[in-house]
């Protein structure tokens, strides 16, 4: 159940090629402008409570000034993680997580994990914000992902929701430094 303190705001989805699947999003159903990070490996990563070094390129877009984001991402190495394990039994594109933008992270990480769901991801991206993956695909097409909420990232999303408004297909694809390592 979705608490008052958090928002559906994400469907992401991993890929085999990203740019691949930018196209056809963006030419099936109308998904842009994309923002695209090429490369990146958070600073800290946790795997089923392991460290790991896992890299990859995310992308974020959305349609027509709509609420709901989507995600893309590709991982860039064969290291295990939640993407590997999706990226597996999908040939090119398949459903992965709901990223549910939370302002009580803390809060909302400890629900699920009460609820007896397993946290499979955790990283520290830049920002300053948190994000914790749960295991819910015993009872969801996918698996959850809370975002710690802050107003720099709301910004960032806004800017590219506000993008997609009246965007007529020029620039699809506007590229972004490669991720840095969280602070």
């Amino acid at each position: 159940m979705i608490s008052s303190w958090e928002k559906i705001i994400q469907m992401g989805f991993v890929a085999h090629d990203i740019h691949a699947t930018m196209s056809e999003l963006t030419e099936k159903l109308n998904v842009g402008p994309w923002f695209l990070r090429e490369r990146g490996t958070f600073k800290r990563q946790l795997y089923c409570g392991e460290p790991t070094q896992m890299s990859l390129a995310v992308a974020m877009g959305y349609v027509a000034g709509a609420e709901m984001q989507y995600e893309i991402i590709q991982q860039l190495d064969d290291l295990p993680s939640i993407y590997g394990e999706v990226r597996k039994s999908v040939f090119g594109v398949g459903f992965h997580h709901f990223g549910i933008a939370t302002s009580d992270f803390d809060r909302s990480v400890k629900s699920y994990r009460d609820r007896g769901f397993k946290a499979v991801y955790e990283a520290d991206v830049p920002g300053g914000v948190r994000v914790c993956f749960f295991d819910t695909r015993t009872s969801l097409p996918g698996m959850v992902e809370f975002i710690e909420f802050s107003p720099d990232l709301n910004d960032m999303f806004e800017s590219y929701r506000a993008a997609s408004v009246g965007w007529q297909g020029d620039n699809p694809v506007r590229a972004r430094p490669p991720l840095p390592a969280s602070d």
